[in-house]
């Protein structure tokens, strides 16, 4: 009989924090599940009786700066009345729990997908994962410690955590693109999916490209998404970067990359009704100034903040991407190219992965 390991952990995680969108403290507790194929679910712990949701790219209900899962029930308000709906008004009824929605997925989905775990529950007691420090690295550091490796016949046999909180086994397993795929945005912006190597058969490689100058006729202010980077006092609006092997490199190289804002783009937020729990401790924030002899626009980090890398933005991109690409429902092995990448441009690309059983093959 052929033997594959999977993933779960050796034990339960508590993390706890505010959340970025929110502003409200949540908690989270991630369960193992001793079974295959079971995938990763989450469970609003504060909504009596709500359904499970399965972290696939099916349940997202909207990509305002960040990921939201939601049931069935949510899916079909999105379906039905989204265009009347603006972010503020669906994080407003995940607060008042009008919603069994979940804000925020991305950091921990990045973190799983890294670890390659296949089978958890993820217990929400909020709205909205903690964004922490706003990066992956404090789930990461957790979840290295305590992962749990069982081969495929022991699981079949095996119990499972929260029996009530079951789906069923489902097919499930690596997953590898086997043709070239790409979506696009509205402005220029871009993202394409295409198969590995044939060195790398099992490894995802991502390159992004990002720029964050504003329109040569706009001036120096104007709304766009900034990144961070180094100590450096400036710091290039325009950044690229090649990850080989992210799944490998993903604890050196980019899971304690920060989530970013321009400081002009701030007042939109707020007037949205979004990023009310952001602070210094959990993201960086850039202003944009255009250099009078060269006219290349560089970014200046606020005072009192510093950068762990010097392309910070960059990377937390390809961070974003890592836990989009994880909605795919198993660990993807791919080429993924974009320019100027986002939630939503991420996500229509999973979405056509499945349009046809030609696009992908089980590995």
């Amino acid at each position: 009989m052929m033997m594959r390991e999977q993933r779960t952990l050796s034990r339960v995680l508590r993390f706890h924090g505010i959340g970025l969108h929110s502003g409200r403290i949540a908690g989270i507790k991630l369960l193992p599940v001793l079974r295959p194929n079971y995938g990763i679910w989450l469970r609003r712990v504060d909504i009596p009786h709500a359904l499970p949701i399965e972290a696939s790219w099916r349940n997202v209900v909207a990509a305002p700066l960040c990921t939201v899962l939601g049931d069935w029930d949510a899916i079909r308000r999105k379906n039905e009345r989204q265009a009347s709906q603006s972010p503020c008004e669906m994080l407003d009824a995940a607060i008042a729990k009008r919603a069994n929605t979940v804000w925020t997925v991305e950091h921990l989905l990045a973190a799983l997908h890294a670890v390659q775990l296949e089978n958890l529950i993820v217990e929400v007691d909020g709205c909205e994962i903690p964004i922490l420090d706003g990066s992956s690295s404090l789930f990461l550091q957790a979840l290295v410690q305590n992962l749990r490796d069982i081969p495929f016949p022991s699981l079949s046999a095996g119990p499972v955590e929260n029996k009530d909180f079951c789906p069923g086994p489902q097919e499930r397993a690596k997953l590898r693109v086997q043709r070239s795929l790409k979506v696009q945005g509205r402005s220029g912006q871009w993202a394409e999916l295409s198969p590995p190597p044939l060195a790398a058969q099992r490894e995802l490689q991502i390159e992004l490209v990002i720029d964050f100058s504003p329109p040569a006729d706009s001036g120096s202010g104007t709304a766009a998404p900034a990144f961070e980077d180094s100590e450096q006092p400036f710091h290039a609006a325009q950044q690229h970067i090649l990850v080989r092997d992210a799944h490998h490199v993903f604890a050196e190289e980019l899971s304690a990359a920060r989530t970013f804002c321009l400081e002009s783009q701030l007042r939109g937020l707020w007037k949205q009704g979004l990023a009310r729990g952001g602070s210094r401790r959990n993201a960086l924030v850039f202003s944009q100034k255009r250099d009078d002899e060269s006219g290349a626009v560089q970014l200046t980090l606020e005072r009192h903040q510093a950068a762990r890398f010097a392309d910070e933005m960059v990377r937390h991109k390809a961070l974003d991407v890592m836990g989009d690409l994880r909605l795919a429902g198993g660990i993807l092995a791919a080429t993924y190219r974009a320019s100027q990448p986002s939630h939503a441009l991420n996500l229509a690309l999973v979405e056509k992965v499945f349009e046809s059983g030609a696009n992908y093959a089980v590995v």
